[in-house]
């Protein structure tokens, strides 16, 4: 397979398209619960208003949490929440030098995050994150050739999306729909071939709004990544791509299914029932204010036209003992619609990520504290994670390095290019994240206990030496911690503190051994 032609490619992308629509009514339903404001499935003018179904704000509290829950635990701001480290096809070579191999992956982490925090990542991998509620985010990862600020990142929302994917779950095909003045295409698209009846629109019409398809593809056979863009049956740019430019991660799906689920789809029958609870529970506190009342009348009642509204009026025959006017009995349980709602919010929170841990009510929190929420979040977020990991953040690494890389920031010698694409097998990603660092401290915590143990057995210590190697445990700890390379000591170092240290032992003796004089 080659590059696809124009009829060929829009078959693909309207199949995409007509799958991607499947979803529209769920992703709506969610989307009126949980963020109506940033709903852009509807066409609706600036200013409208889109609150106008929601009768509670639980479902946006918590979407924001989680949002925020994910921005601070998964990549929090300013922090090198990710480490590039070797693969097993290094560790395992005996004839690579492996401490100058990390001395160069720690430099590489390092101008990451250092062009990382100059970009619009932050902003970006927010909005990101509200669609990865629903279930699929997706951010499109830009080379802007500007050697101080070589990173943009744009997030776009599901609904401008369709995607594709391999039989083994792998997206390999990305399309996206562009409505632009005529005027921007050029601009956007520096390299676009305009058709003749494109450029009198240009030309006479530069505001007319313009629909243009975009697509990246995957080519199995080449190995490589085509981009197309398309304006009716015309293709206006054609390029092969060095890099997939987008990172499309879904929170969890099934395995029939393109688009993911998230925790909002996974609250909804909480957030429809809290919702409608919360609007009869308006409604209920309206007719306590206003009450309903009936008045004695000869006549008979006409079921057809008796309205029970607050402050409404409606004709009896009479009235028990016959006043004039009394009011009308109520039913239903008020209590039990508390209840409910109270019920229904816990629900929601957990789904959302949003069970603190402890109650922000509590004002000092504690380092124990501090481990056991990020434990609990480590927990709820356990199966959703390696899927982040594998979608998400090794993608999205892989962008930035080749970036670098092609605008000569960061230099690779051709015989080690191979070392820095974050294949898992000479290269990988540690999670350093808040998110991950509970199990580091739990790994410590177990060589602690392990140590503790020997030392109860064998208060000497000799068993706890001739079963650990000592050596390497200081090392090990740094590593789990996510300490950089650059502050550790290289074996060669080791070395030389050890003959150091046993000269001075001997030296020691040997003085110890001489007759006093």
């Amino acid at each position: 397979m080659a590059k696809l032609s124009c009829n060929v490619l829009k078959k693909r992308i309207s199949k995409a398209e007509s799958i991607r629509d499947q979803y529209k009514d769920l992703y709506q339903s969610g989307m009126d619960l949980t963020m109506p404001n940033r709903d852009q499935w509807s066409v609706q003018t600036q200013g409208a208003k889109k609150v106008n179904k929601l009768y509670d704000s639980i479902g946006v509290i918590s979407l924001n949490a989680f949002v925020n829950r994910l921005q601070s635990s998964l990549t929090p701001l300013y922090t090198q929440f990710v480490k590039i480290i070797p693969g097993p096809q290094i560790k395992d070579n005996p004839n690579v030098n492996i401490e100058e191999i990390k001395l160069q992956f720690d430099k590489l982490t390092n101008m990451c995050f250092q062009y990382l925090n100059a970009s619009n990542f932050s902003i970006a991998a927010a909005e990101s994150y509200y669609d990865l509620g629903l279930g699929t985010g997706a951010l499109f990862v830009e080379n802007t050739k500007n050697p101080t600020n070589p990173l943009s990142f744009s997030s776009v929302p599901i609904s401008h999306l369709a995607i594709d994917e391999s039989k083994n779950g792998i997206i390999e095909g990305i399309f996206r729909t562009h409505i632009l003045p005529a005027r921007g295409i050029e601009r956007t698209w520096e390299d676009a071939k305009i058709p003749k009846s494109l450029a009198t629109t240009i030309e006479s019409e530069p505001d007319k709004e313009i629909e243009l398809k975009e697509a990246t593809y995957y080519d199995v056979k080449e190995e490589k990544w085509h981009y197309t863009v398309l304006h009716n049956s015309d293709i206006l740019v054609e390029r092969e791509l060095t890099r997939n430019p987008w990172v499309i991660f879904r929170w969890s799906k099934n395995n029939d299914e393109v688009f993911g689920r998230g925790p909002v789809i996974q609250a909804m029958p909480d957030l429809r029932e809290i919702n409608e609870l919360k609007r009869l529970q308006i409604r209920s506190a309206q007719l306590d204010i206003y009450g309903v009342y009936t008045v004695a009348n000869d006549g008979v009642i006409n079921a057809n036209t008796m309205n029970i509204q607050p402050g409404g009026m409606i004709n009896v025959e009479r009235n028990g003992t016959n006043p004039t006017i009394a009011a009308l009995p109520r039913i239903g349980n008020f209590n039990m619609q508390t209840y409910k709602i109270e019920e229904s919010r816990v629900a929601i929170k957990t789904l959302m990520l949003d069970n603190k841990l402890p109650p922000d009510s509590i004002g000092a929190r504690t380092a124990t504290e501090i481990v056991e929420r990020m434990k609990q979040l480590q927990v709820d977020t356990g199966a959703s994670f390696g899927r982040l990991i594998y979608e998400y953040l090794t993608p999205l690494f892989r962008n930035i390095i080749t970036i670098l890389i092609e605008n000569g920031l960061f230099i690779v010698q051709k015989e080690y290019k191979e070392l820095f694409a974050i294949d898992n097998l000479f290269s990988s990603l540690e999670i350093v994240s808040p998110i991950a660092r509970a199990e580091a401290v739990d790994k410590i915590n177990d060589i602690v206990q392990a140590d503790a143990v020997m030392k109860s057995i064998d208060a000497t210590g000799q068993l706890s030496q001739m079963t650990f190697k000592t050596e390497e445990l200081g090392t090990l700890v740094a590593n789990l911690q996510g300490l950089p390379q650059t502050i550790l000591r290289t074996k060669d170092e080791k070395e030389q503190l050890n003959q150091q240290a046993a000269l001075l032992a001997s030296e020691q003796a040997n003085q110890q051994q001489q007759p006093q004089q």
